[in-house]
């Protein structure tokens, strides 16, 4: 099974937590990241193998939905597997839910094989990757669509990406932008709400030093994010649902 599915039990640390005790959502992606990264090489195909033909794997698109979030010193189980390829993406699925088996969040994912010299897609279907047959395992949630933007006024603010939203790819970790919506939404918005849902679409790599503008739509229900560069080039788009906490568990 571990060829097929790979799963790890891990206790959430400060580095995973926000400043309200809980799974911050990026951290959510780090461990997708690197999960998936430790099975694809388990498969054959990580990241120095890739690598070697001159290509990485980036993420294009993924659907998060949480039920609950665990808090610091709570262990949590993550479970993994890739889907079918086909000419364009990689899909590949995570479960995440507490060791008696109570759901806390599921992701799709889909990924995309870059050329590092050209930074143009690849097929994976003629990039030599041989994935696992995983057709009796039902994904948990829709494969990701397109992001709406919602109508009205947007919240700006400017940033540079910086020292620390660069990843080994030499581009902003697909994490950071995670990090970047829920700057842009705010500490005294997410002390009292819970992000339920959220829908990205990964456009253009963000590299060093790129000015980007960031704009936020939408209240304390629903939102709409979008880093875009100069003559309004798309780099990301999200979207998303929040729900006020009952309590410290529950929303």
């Amino acid at each position: 099974m571990q060829s097929r599915m790979y799963e790890t039990t891990f206790t959430l640390a400060a580095r995973d937590v926000d400043f309200t005790g809980r799974l911050r959502p990026s951290a959510i992606f780090t461990r997708m990241q690197e999960d998936g990264e430790a099975h694809a090489k388990a498969l054959g195909f990580g990241r120095e193998a890739l690598l070697s033909r001159g290509l990485i794997f980036v993420l294009y698109r993924a659907q998060l939905e949480v039920r609950q979030y665990p808090v610091l010193g709570e262990a949590v189980v993550h479970r993994t597997w890739p889907g079918k390829s086909n000419r364009f993406f990689c899909p590949r699925y995570h479960t995440f839910s507490r060791p008696d088996g109570t759901p806390l969040a599921a992701v799709n994912t889909l990924w995309a094989v870059i050329d590092l010299e050209s930074r143009a897609m690849r097929s994976p279907l003629t990039s030599g990757l041989s994935m696992p047959d995983t057709s009796d395992l039902t994904p948990p949630l829709p494969t990701p669509d397109h992001v709406a933007q919602l109508d009205g006024p947007a919240r700006m603010r400017a940033h540079t990406a910086a020292y620390s939203d660069l990843d080994v790819n030499g581009h902003v970790n697909n994490a950071r932008y995670i990090d970047w919506i829920c700057d842009s939404l705010g500490a005294p918005l997410l002390r009292t709400h819970a992000l339920t849902s959220l829908l990205v679409n990964y456009s253009r790599e963000i590299r060093p030093d790129t000015p980007t503008q960031l704009y936020l739509r939408g209240d304390d229900q629903a939102f709409s994010f979008l880093a875009c560069g100069e003559g309004d080039e798309r780099f990301f788009e999200a979207s998303g649902t929040l729900t006020p906490w009952k309590d410290d568990r529950r929303f």
